[in-house]
């Protein structure tokens, strides 16, 4: 199942509305059923959950309408990460085939962002670059040095000098919003660090502001 972030703008809530997106679709099944949903003709991404909004507005609004034919298709910049004990090939495989399959509808996308969790069983962003290149050596994969940077960058917040250069240095590099998918570890560090950059997007009883209350049990608590 999905759950939904805010979009947010750079600096003081100015510039292009952005969205993030969370979807713990962890298995070669959910990410397929996934990625279908996304390239099908006239589909509105939907913003699960109950959410608030970033500085700059967001949460998807002004995407409904542009899938399919007519206007402008919006940029898409995907974020993802798995543990070891997936089948990383096929994932990456999928991922690969909806960023470079030009016949379907839905965004096109701009990015693909390779992180890892700190779980212990997190494959590394470094494996996960060079399985990817093996993969679909067409797409534009990069490594960002962590989940919360990759939020960051989504959110349009600067995240000092990441590497390799291949990572979007602006704003107006970025796609129009952001799905982070793959790890329930990966989206639970994303939606913490929503919590954390922009509490006002979750609800107030949203359970990660619980757990960032509680440094005993730390984020990953609520993945496990």
């Amino acid at each position: 199942g999905g759950s939904g972030g805010g979009g947010g703008g750079g600096g003081g809530g100015e510039g292009p509305a952005r969205s993030i997106m969370l979807d713990c679709a962890h298995n070669e099944d959910a990410l397929r059923a996934l990625l279908e949903h996304l390239g099908a003709e006239s589909v509105t991404p939907t913003i699960g959950g109950s959410v608030g909004e970033l500085p700059g507005g967001g949460l998807g609004r002004g995407l409904s309408g542009e899938f399919g034919g007519g206007g402008s298709r919006p940029a898409l910049t995907l974020v993802f990460g798995t543990n070891r004990d997936k089948d990383v090939a096929t994932l990456l495989r999928l991922i690969g085939h909806f960023a470079t399959d030009r016949a379907r509808a839905g965004p096109r996308v701009r990015a693909v962002h390779l992180v890892a969790s700190a779980h212990p069983k997190s494959c590394a962003a470094d494996a996960l670059l060079e399985a990817a290149r093996a993969q679909a050596p067409d797409v534009p994969w990069c490594v960002v040095s962590s989940v919360a940077a990759a939020v960051d960058l989504a959110a349009g917040q600067a995240v000092g000098s990441p590497a390799p250069s291949s990572v979007p240095p602006t704003l107006a590099e970025l796609g129009d919003y952001t799905l982070v998918v793959g790890s329930t570890y990966v989206v639970a560090e994303a939606r913490a660090r929503i919590a954390q950059t922009h509490p006002a997007a979750l609800r107030a009883d949203d359970w990660v502001h619980e757990i960032l209350r509680e440094p005993d049990l730390g984020v990953l608590a609520v993945a496990i």
